[in-house]
């Protein structure tokens, strides 16, 4: 579900008029892409389309996620691309394949792995996580995890490079009114 965007967030350059970075922007972006993931039959559940879920908020950041379970106690299983505001040196994508383990819905028998990507630009910071069966033979899991990140790291590259396009225009407006 869409939450609302607080764009006080940055109450002096809105009152300036000038683009105001938000998570509302990297919402609709996940959005399109939730959109084109099911278009292009990404279905790793029978009932994707209900619980693949764009989520914003101010505090939290955006995300889109789908997190599948096979019982009440079982072990979860997830996809989930999610953008929020962090501190550090930018990075391009860095990704790491390794074990999932251990918390509530996770144990060392259950034999899960987690690919993660990240990505940190203009104190935002995208990330990428898969967690799934490693045992799971067959192209089709493969093929969802692939679709996943293709389109899912275009929409996050496109929100970080939005938030720093806006964040150039901010600056550009800033040095042209100065100017006068």
């Amino acid at each position: 579900m869409l939450g609302p965007v607080d764009a006080a967030t940055d109450s002096s350059a809105a009152q300036l008029g000038q683009a105001v970075p938000t998570f509302g922007s990297c919402a609709a972006f996940l959005s399109e892409a939730r959109t084109e993931l099911l278009a292009r039959g990404f279905a790793p559940t029978q009932d994707t389309a209900t619980w693949l879920q764009v989520s914003d908020s101010v505090t939290d950041g955006t995300s889109l996620s789908l997190v599948m379970r096979q019982s009440a106690d079982g072990p979860s299983t997830w996809y989930r691309a999610a953008v929020s505001e962090t501190t550090g040196r930018d990075h391009a994508w860095r990704r790491s394949d390794h074990r999932f383990c251990c918390d509530e819905h996770a144990a060392p028998e259950d034999h899960l792995n987690e690919l993660e990507w990240t990505r940190r630009h203009a104190r935002r910071l995208a990330q990428l996580s898969i967690v799934y069966f490693r045992d799971l033979k067959g192209t089709q899991p493969k093929e969802e995890r692939a679709l996943f990140e293709s389109v899912t790291k275009s929409a996050l590259d496109r929100c970080l490079d939005q938030i720093d396009t806006s964040a150039k225009t901010a600056v550009g407006a800033e040095k042209t009114s100065g100017r006068q």
